[in-house]
């Protein structure tokens, strides 16, 4: 279920868990040995007053740092690494990166990504962006242009463990649209040629589930769309056309 973000020098059934959260490796390029970022879909602290007033005096310090080429790894906050590869390096996604690894080390949690914020992630690159930076799903054919290649938070090791796009849907708690577009925009789900376009069309299907709910007995009346409904469950009229609550 959980992982230290880094070897506690205490056992961890005896940490002073102050955080929990799951970290964005999607943001990390091949072969820079960047820092990462915490993913800002799902954080859980335990509110702290001496722990608020210490971030709230980092931000006034203004001690962030820009920095280019082969100097980005002492960019961020008081030169950390935690920079401008990571969205929200600034605020939350950096700032809480450096201070939980950097600062208040044993006090925090990394959790596993596939059950506490299922965004439907590949922890592979894939050839098909020869950068390695930005996230493609894994092929479901075999006669696909593209596969998968190295891992992205350990490289030369098994990431399996991480593999979201095939990650039993019944064992994630939390799912976040952000890699699979909002389920309100009523997008195309007959595409389905990576895993991680089936794990984001059992995800839309879920999130109706609960629009439903919301619904009542109006939801005959309501209901009428024809997009799709075994995903859309008659919310939308076509694609963009969500039918909102009257």
């Amino acid at each position: 279920m959980a992982t230290p973000t880094y070897k506690a020098s205490v056992p961890l059934d005896k940490l002073d868990v102050q955080a929990y959260y799951t970290r964005d490796y999607n943001m990390l390029k091949r072969g820079k040995g960047l820092k990462v970022g915490l993913q800002g879909g799902f954080i859980m602290v335990r509110p702290n007053i001496t722990t608020l007033e210490t971030l709230v005096n980092m931000v006034r310090s203004g001690k962030y740092y820009n920095a280019k080429g082969n100097q980005k790894r002492q960019g961020g906050w008081f030169r950390s690494g935690y920079f401008s590869h990571i969205w929200g390096s600034m605020t939350i996604q950096g700032l809480l990166a450096y201070y939980y690894s950097d600062v208040a080390q044993d006090t925090s949690i990394e959790l596993n990504r596939c059950r506490f914020n299922q965004i439907a992630e590949n922890p592979r690159r894939s050839s098909f962006d020869k950068r390695g930076k930005y996230p493609r799903g894994t092929p479901i054919s075999s006669n696909a242009g593209f596969k998968d290649t190295d891992c992205r938070d350990r490289p030369g090791t098994d990431c399996d463990d991480v593999q979201c796009q095939k990650w039993p849907f019944e064992e994630s708690f939390i799912f976040h649209f952000t890699y699979c577009k909002t389920p309100t925009k009523c997008g195309d789900v007959s595409w389905n040629e990576t895993y991680k376009d089936h794990q984001c069309n059992l995800m839309y299907r879920k999130w109706f589930d609960v629009r439903k709910l919301l619904s009542g007995d109006r939801h005959a009346s309501i209901a009428t769309g024809t997009y799709y409904p075994d995903y859309y469950l008659g919310y939308c009229r076509g694609k963009g056309k969500y039918i909102s609550i009257p």
